[in-house]
């Protein structure tokens, strides 16, 4: 698995809440900018497709929720 700095940011925040779900948007934020949320979304899609991270489907049916695996 390829690392950036930006993934190894988001990889070390969902380790540390691994028991909660997260929007792509949630996360950027909790990031505090320093991973953009079109990156976060190609690290989610990425990282969902490694199995390194469960995608959720929202319960009003628009966009995930992930949950690191």
């Amino acid at each position: 698995m390829y690392q950036t700095a930006q993934k190894n940011r988001l990889l070390a925040f969902l380790e540390q809440h691994s028991r909660e779900q997260f929007s792509a948007a949630e996360l950027s934020a909790a990031l505090g900018g320093t991973v953009g949320e079109s990156t976060v979304y190609r690290l989610v899609d990425t990282l969902t497709g490694e199995g390194v991270l469960k995608a959720f489907p929202r319960r009003n049916g628009r966009g995930y929720l992930y949950q690191y695996h």
